[in-house]
């Protein structure tokens, strides 16, 4: 368990690229997750570089991430969010528009937050959330494909900082449990999303090892993959 120091590093990349947190100040605590630990986000917030391999805009783009909301309302609370017009997931609650309980993924190039077609979250239940794409991007929901937005958006390079749990302003703040944030750049395949979604679910339900038939573990890994109270190799 590294969270309890409260120190700059302590939450792991467990890819190549290092790019562990930065933040000191304002970190969640530790809770029990939906496959390991969570971190509970109660006016809180992880922040990593943005520089390097986070610093995604010339490529597709695969954000995902285990939550379980304890609130929803209308403002777009951020699970994993990059600074100005790039890339940014969220839940929020939109009755106005007839949107509720959704999430959103932002850039430039756009008007507003791009909201997923069909109502999907709710507060206190687990969900395996993922967008995928920047242009027309697409939304699914524990493995299930939601829809997606006919849009064209344009990232800027930066060096904003990576925030999960809230923004860099700090006024789209998340309440409740993150767990197993995961930022790739390619585009993760339905089949990918829906097999990653079936394997964390119920991983005992999923697959078997016997010593005629051993499980492999795909090449490519993710830029960064947060899980919280625990180092990767």
């Amino acid at each position: 368990m590294e969270k309890p120091a409260g120190a700059s590093g302590d939450y792991k990349d467990s890819t190549t690229n290092n790019s562990n947190s930065i933040s000191t100040a304002s970190q969640p605590s530790a809770a029990a997750g939906k496959i390991g630990n969570a971190q509970n986000f109660n006016n809180s917030y992880i922040q990593f570089d943005g520089s390097g391999s986070l610093n995604i805009y010339s490529s597709p783009i695969t954000i995902e991430a285990w939550i379980k909301p304890t609130t929803l309302d209308a403002t777009l609370r951020a699970v994993v969010d990059k600074g100005s017009a790039t890339y940014l997931m969220g839940v929020s609650s939109y009755p106005s528009t007839g949107h509720a309980n959704t999430f959103s993924i932002s850039g430039s190039g756009g008007s507003g937050n791009y909201v997923a077609p069909q109502n999907s979250i709710s507060t206190g239940v687990w969900y395996h959330l993922v967008v995928q794409g920047i242009n027309n991007p697409k939304w699914y929901a524990n493995g299930a494909y939601l829809g997606y937005y006919d849009t064209l958006m344009t990232l800027i390079s930066n060096t904003d900082v990576l925030s999960i749990g809230d923004n860099s302003l700090h006024t789209r703040k998340f309440s409740g449990l993150i767990e197993e944030v995961r930022i790739s750049n390619i585009a993760r395949t339905p089949e990918w999303i829906k097999t990653e979604y079936n394997n964390q679910s119920a991983p005992s339900a999923f697959y078997a090892i016997s010593a005629s038939n051993a499980s492999s573990r795909p090449a490519d890994k993710p830029l960064i993959k947060t899980r919280s109270g625990v180092k990767f190799r």
